[in-house]
């Protein structure tokens, strides 16, 4: 038999008083407009506010709203930023390749700095995307004509970059550098040469001055920003065990995350099997902020379930 699992958290001093998560320092781009003037929504808008399209076009269907739709002409967005990434930092968009899944196209890039972009297909392999620059960072599945969310998150404290798609790990690199000596950074193009064509869509495009950990991840890739919710906030942000395996008896793990704005200390974790509610699991460790210094996220063991099958 098939046992299903419901779980929903509490926690002590629970206010209504609603804030928001923060939108991107950097770039926010919606694409929600018309016309060739897009605004940058981040806290502290860097290039042009707002963009410019020098191709391609906004509005018509994209993750939330419009989205950019590209034309296969052209310099995209013109951001008038010149790229300088120099410590952490993430970049974010949603994409939909369509019916274009394997046509080699640039969907990102800034000629000048390091011949920083991001392409499609090619050298890549079918389907897949590269970041390339000063590094090459490989993500696979994302050109399959399906839409997707990527990040490329760099932390300097790990000397890496991470790649996720749709909130799920794809692929790190070693990276040691920086990124600098932009020129002009292009979104939907990379040069005049194969940009992004037609059919192909993108929105949301975020970059935040600071490395997302998975958590600020799964909170907002599939929700535009900014998103509202209560100081004294948790949830469950992943299901660890059981995924597969033999029948018989296995344990409940789960991640639990703050969501919130305020360190909670007290998190209780409320779940049931088949409708029938199991024994409360009760965390009393610190969970702190997406942005503070200690961990944000725990994997905690709930209980333990009989499963009949495999």
């Amino acid at each position: 038999m098939i046992k299903k699992l419901l779980l929903f958290l509490s926690f002590c001093s629970f206010s209504l008083l609603l804030v928001s998560q923060n939108v991107p320092e950097w770039m926010y781009y919606k694409f929600d407009g018309s016309g060739s003037s897009v605004p940058n929504a981040a806290s502290s808008p860097i290039g042009n506010n707002p963009a410019t399209l020098a191709s391609h076009t906004q509005g018509g269907v994209g993750q939330f709203g419009g989205g950019l739709q590209g034309s296969g002409t052209g310099l995209g967005l013109t951001t008038g930023y010149s790229t300088n990434l120099v410590g952490d930092w993430t970049m974010s968009f949603w994409i939909n390749f369509g019916s274009a899944a394997t046509t080699f196209q640039y969907v990102f890039g800034d000629a000048s700095a390091s011949s920083f972009r991001i392409f499609a297909n090619g050298a890549a392999g079918v389907g897949n995307i590269t970041l390339r620059g000063p590094f090459t960072c490989n993500v696979s599945g994302v050109a399959d004509g399906n839409p997707h969310v990527v990040h490329f998150v760099r932390r300097t404290a790990t000397n890496n970059v991470i790649a996720y798609v749709d909130g799920v790990m794809n692929s790190t690199i070693t990276f040691t550098g920086s990124v600098t000596g932009g020129a002009g950074m292009n979104i939907g193009a990379y040069s005049t040469a194969s940009p992004m064509v037609a059919g192909v869509r993108m929105d949301e495009f975020r970059l935040y001055n600071r490395a997302l950990d998975l958590s600020e991840i799964l909170l907002t890739y599939n929700q535009t920003l900014p998103i509202y919710s209560a100081p004294n906030d948790a949830g469950v942000t992943d299901i660890v065990e059981p995924l597969t395996g033999c029948a018989g008896n296995r344990d409940v793990e789960v991640e639990i995350s703050n969501l919130g704005i305020n360190q909670i200390s007290n998190v209780t974790v409320h779940w049931s099997v088949n409708g029938i509610f199991q024994t409360a699991y009760v965390h009393n460790q610190l969970l702190d902020t997406a942005n503070g210094i200690g961990p944000s996220s725990a994997v905690v063991t709930l209980g333990s379930v009989n499963f009949v099958n495999t």
